[in-house]
């Protein structure tokens, strides 16, 4: 570690900073890219995450359509399977499929279309609302780029903001 002194005192020297103060310069030109790059690892893990989430809800969307469908399906396979026995069974006994028998019929169908588009519109209403959530997590990934972006450049411009206090100072004390 013996290294690290005359490194940070290159890099002082690098900035135009007096042999007192080179040592101090390059500490602080060091911490400031350390930090910086911290905010951009930060920022950048904060986009993958978002981008991960998004694309989760998306896959997650695709499947509330797909169960939807599958649902609405046998949905659909129960009500013609029912009708066909109240069917059947209205025959067997000898009524004919008007009058009561028929309402009865014509209910049961209709109640059974809407179990079916109940289990379609909940898949679409799944599916929208997850949908909504790729696109915030997606905007979320823009989002902390571009905070990080700007967090760099803060302690980029704070790094030189010390760096020219750290000079002036110097200059102040040695009067040079």
């Amino acid at each position: 570690m013996a290294f690290v002194a005359p490194l940070l005192a290159t890099i002082g020297t690098t900035f135009g900073a007096s042999a007192a103060t080179a040592t101090a310069v390059g500490a602080t030109v060091a911490s400031t890219a350390v930090a910086a790059l911290g905010t951009g690892a930060s920022a950048l893990a904060s986009a993958n995450s978002a981008e991960f989430q998004a694309k989760l809800a998306k896959q997650q969307a695709a499947q509330a359509t797909e169960q939807a469908s599958i649902k609405a399906s046998e949905i659909a396979r129960e009500n013609r399977q029912r009708s066909a026995a109240i069917r059947a069974g209205a025959l067997q006994n000898g009524f004919e499929l008007t009058g009561s028998m028929g309402d009865l019929l014509q209910q049961t169908e209709r109640q059974g279309q809407l179990d079916y588009l109940t289990a379609v519109y909940d898949g679409s209403v799944q599916a929208t609302g997850l949908n909504a959530t790729a696109k915030n997590f997606k905007r979320q990934k823009g989002a902390a780029l571009i905070g990080g972006a700007l967090g760099m450049g803060a302690q980029a411009l704070g790094g030189v903001a010390d760096i020219y206090r750290t000079r002036a100072a110097s200059i102040n004390v040695s009067g040079t």
